[in-house]
């Protein structure tokens, strides 16, 4: 018993280490993506729910987010601010 709980603690930390370096692998994507379109982030980032941030270029108002559903791991990036360019 007392190894499985062990067992379970090591990966549930192995598993939030390897989250928390996909968010900021994604984050730092969305942020280089948005800055070569001439975007400005300012570096905030608003947690619109658990699984949902989203930032807003202070020059344009265009929008980027990041993401993940339930289940995944995996962080998603998209918005405007990753598609066009500011105006």
């Amino acid at each position: 018993m007392y190894t499985r709980l062990v067992c379970n603690i090591v990966k549930s930390k192995m598993c939030l280490g390897d989250d928390t370096e996909q968010y900021h692998s994604a984050l730092a994507s969305c942020e280089e993506t948005a800055g070569n379109l001439g975007h400005t982030l300012g570096g905030t980032w608003y947690p619109v729910d658990e699984r949902l941030r989203a930032s807003i270029c202070v020059r344009c108002g265009a929008m980027v987010w990041l993401t993940r559903r339930a289940q995944e791991k995996r962080w998603r990036i998209g918005g405007t601010a990753l598609k066009e360019e500011c105006l």
